[in-house]
């Protein structure tokens, strides 16, 4: 235990995130989170349970079934290199959109284009994945013929 006063975190004179309160900030004061709501918790839960339901199914149940139908004999090989390939991309694909979310200023928010876009991105490239009849279909790589 220390005898000396603590010293104030000098992160919060740079962003100020604040404390959680529900009385109405004194003018010249630090900005404040909004009070928080009884359906904070439970509305974080059902989205969360939603998002890990949606990507589990896909990444655990559609894709090597997928895959198998692609190429039966060289499914677990396959699948692999499409997983460690996807989880490599997200890798640098999601600190470069949120620093471009980070810079977005737009009247539905900072956050909310990009949602709206990657989710419909996201549903018509998932509508996409059961047209595909190659692992690798590119118009470079030559099987633009068995690509449909």
């Amino acid at each position: 235990m220390s005898l000396h006063p603590p010293t104030p975190d000098p992160a919060n004179e740079l962003a100020p995130t604040g404390v959680i309160s529900a009385t109405e900030p004194v003018p010249g004061d630090l900005p404040q989170s909004p009070p928080p709501t009884k359906r904070t918790l439970p509305g974080l839960l059902g989205v969360s349970l939603a998002l890990f339901a949606t990507y589990a199914g896909l990444i655990g149940i559609l894709l090597p079934i997928q895959v198998a139908l692609i190429d039966a004999a060289n499914k677990v090989t396959n699948l692999a290199i499409i997983v460690t390939t996807s989880f490599v991309f997200t890798l640098f694909a999601q600190p470069i959109a949120g620093a471009i979310s980070d810079r977005t200023r737009s009247r539905f928010g900072r956050r909310a284009p990009w949602m709206v876009g990657g989710a419909l991105i996201g549903g018509v490239l998932l509508l996409g994945m059961g047209f595909l009849d190659s692992i690798l279909c590119s118009r470079s790589s030559g099987c633009s013929s068995r690509c449909r």
